[in-house]
């Protein structure tokens, strides 16, 4: 069980000790792929294993990097209208070697633009304790659990342990009636239990885990959430799944795709009330 303030490179590589450490992303893809897209992803278990790593610039990368640094230590903008120069891509694969996230400069002002916004509506929140306050930025943390290595890397760890704060950024809609229900499909629910976890193991003590979810276009509007217990209980359950099916795989090197057999699908509920409500409308009569 260690704590360890690391660059983003090296806890992705996770040369930890010889074991294919766990976390949370191959959680994820256990529970909602297979083992065999897991082996595909895990760079200690694919020989053929390359991190993606795209020339796309993500402004919610870039901001969320600056916010949590402080001072931009870890972007670097180039000056440079796009990639497609030989110059340009040295210079972006230099900065990517060294760990930094490289920047064009026509992009500057937006990142601004959006860290100011995440700025003010983090700061316009409740909370207790205050949302990263008090702590550090991106500590890795692994330890054992089931004789499986697990490792995770907190966004903003508090220095009591107290809590643990996760920054989102989407450029879709962070309205809570609507985060709520997708956060399960991308396996935030997951992501608190397991880092819950993980801080647990080093600290002794319970731990909140709060997604904080910005907005890339303006207003830059901020919403936080906090899973539920019965939340928490069933993302431990998956976990727990997850953790013996892993443990299973690394014994036997086997790692297995899809059923091999061919699936019968039911209709869904949501699926007949809708052909309901459509006969309903017609007047009781089907088109």
């Amino acid at each position: 069980m260690s704590i360890y303030s690391l660059p983003a490179a090296d806890y992705h590589a996770g040369d930890f000790d010889d074991r294919p450490a766990l976390s949370k992303s191959i959680i994820h893809t256990l529970l909602t792929r297979s083992p065999l897209h897991a082996w595909t992803e895990h760079p200690k278990l694919n020989p053929g294993y390359q991190r993606e790593d795209s020339s796309v610039f993500d402004l919610g990368t870039v901001a969320h990097a600056m916010f949590l640094e402080g001072d931009g230590t870890g972007v670097v903008v180039l000056d440079f209208p796009d990639w497609r120069t030989k110059a340009a891509k040295e210079a972006r694969d230099e900065a990517r070697a060294l760990g930094q996230i490289p920047m064009l400069s026509t992009h500057w002002d937006d990142v601004q633009a959006l860290v100011a916004g995440m700025r003010e509506g983090i700061a316009a929140v409740r909370a207790e304790p205050p949302l990263f306050a008090n702590g550090k930025p991106e500590q890795s943390i692994v330890w054992e659990e089931k004789g499986v290595l697990c490792k995770m890397r907190a966004d903003w760890l508090h220095d009591d342990y107290s809590a643990c704060d996760d920054l989102k950024t989407t450029a879709r809609s962070g309205a809570p009636e609507q985060f709520s229900r997708s956060l399960f499909s991308v396996g935030y629910d997951v992501q608190a239990a397991f880092y819950q976890r993980g801080i647990r193991s080093v600290s002794g003590r319970d731990c909140a885990f709060r997604l904080v979810v910005v907005e890339t276009q303006s207003p830059y509007a901020v919403s936080v959430f906090e899973l539920s217990p019965a939340a928490l209980a069933l993302a431990n359950q998956k976990i727990d799944f997850a953790l013996e099916l892993w443990a299973d795989c690394l014994k036997k090197d086997r790692w297995h795709g899809y059923p091999r057999q061919v699936m019968h699908v039911e209709p869904p509920t949501w699926e007949e009330t809708r052909m309901y409500e459509r006969e309903y409308r017609e007047g009781g009569e089907a088109v």
